[in-house]
């Protein structure tokens, strides 16, 4: 039988792709990048009176939520406000990705990875928003620039700043396939049928609803391109919704999941060392340093009730994510291993707190 032998998280965050020297926010995120927004996605300005940022079960505008830290003191804030901060939390998240990518493949030498990552309206799209998806066909295409033309989509959310990432991301002078352990993947969607879990599933290249290709989603690309750097560890790629209402999960419900996907790698009939993974982020747009140490304190503990038990309110717009890592909890809760907590630094871009935590564990 199979065994999980490792487990990690990791951000998967467009914002590295910017200067980190630039990141305080600016009046309109696109100077940062150039191009143009579209009217459905409204930047995070400073000035921009749309409540936008959810924080602790309320939703502020920008001006509201930089009052609300000022009364209460938030001193974390005034610290990481700085470039010179900004900069040093860019040079340990890449001091991470290197160590995590060396260890992966030169003392883990995992047979097959499952990733679990979300969907930026790249996969999902208006016709097909499942709650939990697995990939089960052969490969998922890194599609070259030069190949991403009219007829593939890669310009998410139309966010200029994820844009520019997936334009870092892809390989420069030709397409790169990543290899799905398809086997494994078709044998995670039968036991979850088998313990009623109603999985969406694929086995063909995604086509959008407008005929066009759609490539790796960033969630999975970003980890192939900076931590495995694009090495053919064979992966079965899995799909959390974790922003399209009405049917995103509840953090009860990822847990289960997960524990359903570690039985289901346990049982696998293959003599073969699996490593599982979420591509994911602790708390954005409004960073919440204080849920992001108690999302590391249950990984350390096995703390199952506060992984079943968060507040939905609290894993609004990108706090979603937190819900791959509550999934990855559950996976490893069938096995022995032993949480450590890696890095957890916090790029702040304006005095609201707005930014992103970066966290980095692993379970060995």
């Amino acid at each position: 039988m199979a065994e999980i032998s490792y487990g990690f998280f990791t951000p998967h965050s467009p914002i590295f792709a910017l200067d980190p020297n630039k990141l305080a926010l600016p009046e309109e995120e696109v100077s940062l990048t150039g191009g143009e927004l579209s009217a459905d996605f409204v930047p995070p300005t400073t000035k921009s009176p749309e409540r936008i940022y959810h924080y602790r079960g309320g939703v502020y505008n920008h001006a509201e939520l930089e009052v609300l830290h000022a009364e209460a003191g938030n001193g974390w804030i005034v610290e990481n406000n700085t470039d010179a901060k900004r900069v040093e939390a860019f040079e340990r998240s890449f001091a991470e990705f290197k160590s995590l990518g060396e260890k992966i493949l030169n003392e883990v030498k995992p047979d097959a990875l499952v990733l679990i990552g979300d969907d930026h309206l790249e996969w999902f799209a208006d016709g097909v928003k499942p709650t939990f998806m697995v990939y089960c066909g052969d490969h998922v295409r890194n599609i070259t620039m030069e190949n991403a033309g009219d007829d593939v989509i890669f310009k998410t959310h139309n966010n200029p700043a994820r844009y520019r990432s997936q334009q870092q991301l892809r390989p420069e002078e030709a397409d790169i396939d990543y290899p799905v352990e398809s086997d494994l993947a078709t044998h995670i969607v039968a036991c979850a049928h088998l313990e009623e879990f109603d999985l969406a599933y694929a086995k063909e290249p995604i086509i959008a609803h407008n005929g066009v290709r759609v490539g790796c989603p960033y969630a999975y690309s970003f980890v192939y391109r900076r931590i495995l750097r694009d090495a053919p560890v064979p992966f079965v790629p899995v799909m959390v919704n974790g922003y399209f209402d009405p049917q995103r999960p509840t953090p009860n419900r990822c847990y289960s999941f997960g524990r359903m996907i570690g039985r289901a790698i346990q049982s696998w009939d293959a003599d073969k060392r699996v490593a599982v993974c979420a591509a994911g982020g602790f708390s954005h747009v409004a960073i919440d340093p204080e849920l992001d140490r108690a999302m590391m304190d249950a990984c350390r503990n096995g703390d199952e009730a506060f992984f079943r038990g968060i507040s939905r309110d609290d894993l609004m717009m990108g706090n979603s994510e937190f819900k791959e890592i509550v999934t990855l909890a559950g996976m490893l809760s069938v096995t022995d291993l032993k949480f450590s907590e890696r890095e957890l630094v916090f790029v702040v871009r304006s005095m609201a707190g707005v930014g992103q935590a970066m966290g980095f564990g692993e379970w060995q």
